[in-house]
């Protein structure tokens, strides 16, 4: 099986549905458990960080992460916390894009430094 953070996102197809039950589960367990599942409709994780410029930095890595796959989430940055959601809006829920981009945020946070953190 191939890593999620090895994967890039593709073109969602009309005939595709959001993830589901086990397929869901499947994916969910490959990225970090701070990530939330939310009404199976998108991804949600908050970063913390102990200033606006580390929140800063890291919000531009994942716009970086975000245009180098196609696939755009939404970005909430205040001082010191950043709050990632991820959705595919072609098909109202999740798709295997979402959980891509989830888990290269999640080795851009590893990477980042040891002083953040994540609830």
């Amino acid at each position: 099986m191939t890593h999620l953070v090895n994967k890039n996102c593709r073109v969602v197809n009309n005939d595709e549905v959001s993830l589901q039950g086990d397929d869901l589960t499947h994916y969910r367990a490959q990225i970090d458990n701070s990530w939330s599942v939310v009404e199976d409709e998108h991804l949600s994780r908050r970063f913390m960080f102990s200033n606006y410029q580390e929140a800063v930095e890291f919000t531009n890595q994942v716009a970086d992460v975000a245009d180098s796959e196609g696939h755009h989430p939404e970005i909430k940055l205040s001082y010191g916390e950043v709050e990632v959601k991820v959705t595919t809006h072609e098909l109202g829920g999740l798709h295997e894009n979402d959980f891509i981009v989830a888990a290269k945020i999640d080795r851009q946070h590893r990477d980042f430094g040891s002083e953040a953190e994540s609830n």
